[in-house]
């Protein structure tokens, strides 16, 4: 580990996922999230931005992957291509890929301009929870138009066959299935939502689709008609793939679930990356994940996320 001038370290090779907060703040209201939704919107900074970028730079091997989200929507960024283009400068336009996940409202013109512009490895995800349906999807996505979301995936999906580096971009769909029990429409068997989101994606251009349940976010969301918090042990899938997330203003959490930042592990603004992955706090969740005592951490020992 070398220590830098600007008190941002070489990260640990033993870091594969980074997350950044580029926005912190929606204007969506969505079933089950936990994001305070009257706060202010937060933007990163440049300065900061490329800060943890140069760190990230130099290290040798690693990290294979780093999304520009953490809850917020990051599309109400003012400047999505000053962000993508401190990452094409540094020399990112390799394997590792550069995540985007939104809610497909806020993605304009000149974002898809800046994306299908771009020499990165680029993958957007789309969220559309539900059933495949526009009356689940707006229910459990209050603000949001299933028309419009639709339409944003084929601008997308037009703008990069024209692109030379259209090749480099995936377009994806992530939807949450929900419980039975917790929604008023009714939910087909998963292989049957499978197949209904495939018919209406799959020609607007979507590469691929991820499928999953509700989860209550680090155990502390209450979703009524869900059954009681199941105990978790073993290390969850952001520790064992050595990831960590950092938030809009230099502080970092052990989580990218952590989205009531509960579980803040240091701040980039006096600590370098060195010392807070390697730091005791981390360490502490780390260790008790692996040793079978994630039970015993009040936030994660009920979270869904395994």
């Amino acid at each position: 580990m070398h220590l830098r001038k600007d008190n941002i370290v070489e990260l640990p090779v033993n870091i594969s996922h980074l997350d950044i907060e580029i926005v912190r703040g929606c204007f969506l209201k969505c079933k089950w999230c936990p994001l305070d939704k009257e706060q202010p919107y937060q933007f990163i900074g440049l300065d900061l931005f490329e800060k943890i970028i140069n760190a990230l730079h130099s290290v040798n091997g690693g990290y294979h992957r780093i999304d520009l989200f953490r809850g917020g929507e990051p599309f109400l960024h003012p400047d999505i291509k000053a962000l993508l283009s401190v990452l094409e400068r540094k020399n990112m336009s390799g394997k590792r890929t550069i995540g985007f996940f939104t809610n497909g409202m806020a993605f304009k013109n000149e974002q898809i301009k800046a994306v299908v512009e771009s020499s990165l490895n680029i993958e957007i995800v789309f969220s559309v929870d539900g059933v495949g349906t526009m009356e689940s999807f707006e229910y459990m996505r209050p603000g949001a138009k299933w028309e419009i979301v639709k339409k944003n995936i084929s601008l997308l999906s037009e703008a990069r066959k024209g692109s030379i580096y259209g090749g480099c971009k995936k377009i994806a769909v992530s939807t949450i299935i929900p419980h039975q029990d917790a929604v008023p429409f009714f939910v087909p068997q998963e292989e049957e939502i499978h197949e209904i989101f495939k018919k209406e994606f799959s020609l607007p251009g979507v590469d691929e689709f991820y499928y999953r349940g509700i989860h209550r976010y680090n155990g502390q969301v209450l979703i009524e008609g869900m059954p009681e918090k199941e105990i978790r042990n073993g290390a969850c899938c952001f520790v064992k793939r050595g990831g960590i997330s950092i938030l809009v203003d230099g502080r970092v959490s052990v989580c990218c679930g952590d989205l009531t930042n509960t579980l803040i592990v240091g701040d980039l603004k006096n600590e370098t990356f060195g010392e807070i992955f390697y730091g005791r706090s981390l360490s502490s969740i780390r260790g008790m994940m692996l040793t079978g005592e994630r039970s015993k951490l009040e936030v994660c020992g009920t979270c869904d996320l395994r």
